[in-house]
């Protein structure tokens, strides 16, 4: 039995019992047998319609339904502090077992290893397993990972601001890896552009060892120098000849 209420557009069907006419749920009333729960129990104090009706369960059925009944109405409780326990499975409540399992008692406990203190080779700060200096340590002197045994002496009196200004000219006052301006360089990184001695030698302030470059190219070169240092080369001799053949300095 259907019942159709319209509402505008969207159309709600309710489902009811086959004999009494209440409202059943749509899983009932398509898939099972369209009847309400007091109809159905009705239906089955008749011998004809109930399979069951004159017999008796054997023992091991009868066995098997007492033991769930009593299943259901056992309480478990937790073994220390006799709180009521959700899972029948677990012994324990959840603040009991990590106390319980804290230290020896714990499956990964091995010859005292949580207990050992580990300690910085050079300021003895207590540090985690596996590393053998600290985070500050670590990166100090040689052991930091941008550390360079080049000459790293003060700039010649040759590199003044009249030689960098000339360069600057030379190569159109431009970047020559990203051709970035001198402008929109002081407007990206706020600086303006820099002159990068190819070689890493500061001493060295020939004007076929300077190249211009903003802030965040001269910072790539610092890293991967052998590479750097035939890039630029081969950019300045090629700017050379260029210039040689349309006849500018």
């Amino acid at each position: 039995m259907k019942i159709y209420n319209i509402q505008k557009r969207n159309i709600t069907i309710n489902y009811c019992c086959k004999i009494c006419g209440t409202a059943i749920s749509k899983d009932s009333a398509l898939y099972g047998k369209g009847m309400c729960r007091k109809c159905y129990f009705n239906l089955l104090k008749i011998p004809s319609n109930n399979n069951m009706y004159g017999k008796k369960h054997s023992i091991y059925t009868k066995q098997k339904i007492s033991l769930k009944r009593k299943k259901s109405k056992i309480i478990k409780c937790c073994i220390d502090c006799n709180k009521e326990l959700k899972s029948r499975k677990t012994i324990r409540c959840q603040k009991c077992h990590s106390l319980y399992y804290s230290g020896k008692n714990h499956p990964c406990y091995k010859d005292g290893r949580s207990i050992i203190i580990y300690k910085c080779i050079n300021c003895q700060k207590i540090i985690s397993r596996g590393s053998l200096r600290c985070k500050s340590c670590a990166n100090k002197g040689k052991h930091n990972p941008n550390f360079r045994t080049e000459i790293k002496g003060y700039y010649n009196y040759m590199f003044s601001d009249t030689l960098k200004s000339e360069i600057k000219c030379r190569d159109y006052f431009m970047c020559q890896y990203c051709g970035l301006d001198m402008n929109s360089s002081f407007w990206q990184c706020g600086v303006n552009l820099q002159i990068h001695h190819i070689d890493y030698n500061k001493l060295n302030c020939k004007k076929d060892n300077l190249i211009t470059l903003c802030c965040s190219c001269h910072m790539k070169s610092n890293y991967n120098r052998d590479f750097w240092y035939a890039y630029y080369t081969y950019l300045i001799n090629l700017n050379s000849i260029e210039r040689a053949k349309y006849g500018k300095i």
